[in-house]
């Protein structure tokens, strides 16, 4: 009886572990440093499905920027940075998804991660180098002049912008593509635009009276409309500082021809310290 106990017992653990493994191989997401993978379809010639382990996933190939494959705004800023006609990025376009077809479907390709960037996009979309017989696919398609020019972001290491709004002397926002973005200005804090507890502190900190600090507040302001707003500006992305603050704003150095922003803030003596 204890033998048959015994023996009912370990085929139940087995077959535990089986599900187990099952419900793992189900949830399993490519995280290696590079696999292989057979590629099922393309969608554009920088995103394509591809078969890994015997799961199907989507494939999008890093720092390699392509024409959309429909008229539409992003087709048309495309066109106009690389200097060409609409319909001459559309024909690009479509001509980069069937040199891909030809390159890549039914074919084994290797994906690799980089490691200064995300494992996968917000979509799930994996982001992977990829290698097509030892060689660089992106250089492939770049070397065929079958990709787009980069589009900026305001997630660039530098990125220019035209100020559109300012909130005091070190927060300002500017629009790109129909949508707004703040910024707050990185090795500087202006002293407030209005009496509460930040700019009372500010005060204390800098041993002088609060009405005095509000004036520099508002002087502050008042500085960065004439300097700032309207004008096209540089935004450094810092190496060491995160790349929004918990209000969400880009934090930046920001230079106004040439000239570093916070300095000139420093300078005029509107900075709280």
């Amino acid at each position: 009886m204890k033998k048959l106990l015994f023996l009912f017992l370990s085929l139940f653990i087995v077959s535990c572990d089986d599900n187990s493994s099952n419900t793992s191989s189900d949830n399993y997401i490519p995280n290696e440093h590079e696999l292989e993978a057979t590629v099922d379809s393309v969608i554009n010639a920088n995103k394509f499905v591809a078969t890994i382990n015997n799961k199907k996933y989507s494939i999008v190939v890093v720092d390699l920027h392509c024409y959309e494959l429909e008229k539409n705004e992003i087709l048309t800023n495309q066109a106009k940075i690389a200097g060409i006609s609409v319909d001459s990025a559309l024909s690009i376009a479509h001509n980069a998804v069937e040199f891909a077809k030809e390159l890549l479907l039914n074919k084994k390709i290797i994906i690799r991660r980089d490691s200064l960037q995300s494992n996968s996009l917000p979509t799930g979309e994996l982001l992977r180098h990829v290698l097509v017989n030892g060689l660089r696919y992106d250089s492939i398609i770049i070397a065929n002049k079958l990709n787009a020019p980069r589009r900026p972001s305001p997630d660039d290491k530098e990125f220019y912008a035209i100020v559109n709004w300012v909130y005091d002397g070190d927060t300002f926002d500017y629009k790109y593509e129909g949508v707004l973005h703040k910024v707050r200005v990185l090795n500087i804090d202006c002293y407030e635009t209005q009496i509460n507890d930040r700019l009372k502190e500010q005060a204390r900190r800098n041993k002088i009276s609060v009405d005095s600090a509000l004036a520099l507040g508002l002087a502050a302001k008042e500085f960065a409309i004439k300097i700032l707003k309207g004008k096209e500006v540089l935004l450094i992305r810092s190496s060491q500082a995160p790349n929004y603050d918990v209000y969400n704003r880009f934090l930046r150095y920001v230079k106004i021809n040439g000239m570093s922003y916070d300095s000139l803030i420093i300078a005029n003596g509107f900075n709280a310290k």
